[in-house]
């Protein structure tokens, strides 16, 4: 199931888009999952492969509580709400978290995780807010909020 969103989302990176603007999206900000994290994430709007769609991913650095957790994250969203200064989308993605610890060797985690987000749009981006749950090796909720750049 994972390789298969992964390869979902891959693709609807690599499809032709119809307009040339507005198409990918670069942003930076905090993260809290089991601590506070800085992350990165971008994405492309895949409206030419599915309707009101985008997709791309997360990077994310944490140190909680002795340990050191490197998140990957594979994202779709779904937009429900877009409107000319905010939107709202719901999420459904796929996480690796990697860690080690002074007490622990360290691992791999992988994770589904599912929550909703909105944006509020800004002249040269948006600012944006979300909130994952993450379901599987781990049962985590995660907040992420920062800002998104349009290239």
């Amino acid at each position: 199931m994972k390789f298969v969103f992964a390869a979902v989302v891959a693709i609807a990176l690599l499809a032709p888009a119809k307009e040339a603007h507005a198409q990918w999206t670069l942003g930076a900000g905090l993260e809290k999952l089991d601590g506070i994290g800085i992350g990165v994430n971008f994405y492309r709007n895949t409206d030419n492969v599915y309707k009101n769609t985008r997709g791309g991913g997360d990077i994310a650095y944490f140190v909680a509580d002795g340990f050191k957790v490197l998140e990957i994250t594979a994202n779709g969203h779904y937009f429900v709400v877009q409107k000319e200064m905010i939107n709202a989308y719901a999420i459904v993605g796929s996480t690796a978290l990697f860690y080690s610890g002074d007490t622990a060797l360290g691992g791999v985690t992988g994770i589904l995780n599912m929550g909703a987000g909105a944006e509020y749009k800004l002249g040269f981006g948006s600012a944006y807010g979300e909130v994952r749950y993450l379901i599987g090796g781990a049962a985590l909720l995660g907040i992420n909020a920062g800002v998104r750049i349009t290239l």
